[in-house]
């Protein structure tokens, strides 16, 4: 978590100084392989949960995306090789 800039405010909407941006990743081996960010005020309690209640489900959520992705690889890898075995 840090304090949003007026150049992360390009990105939402205006520049509010209460701001702060909240990110979160899933990191496997040293490898990031889910990643999200949202913006939240951080004199207000309730949205600072539901913001790291959604960047936690968007960051699971792009991991799922991402193992999806790299079973079907392993999938057509498998298929490939089983294809040049006599």
């Amino acid at each position: 978590m840090r304090r949003a800039t007026p150049e992360d405010a390009l990105n939402y909407h205006d520049y509010d100084p209460d701001e702060v941006v909240m990110a979160g990743a899933v990191t496997l081996e040293g490898t990031d392989v889910g990643a999200a960010w949202t913006v939240a005020n951080e004199r207000d309690a309730h949205d600072m949960r539901e913001a790291l209640e959604g960047v936690l489900r968007e960051a699971v959520d792009d991991l799922r995306r991402t193992v999806a992705r790299l079973s079907a690889r392993v999938e057509e890898t498998d298929r490939k090789c089983r294809a040049q075995q006599p």
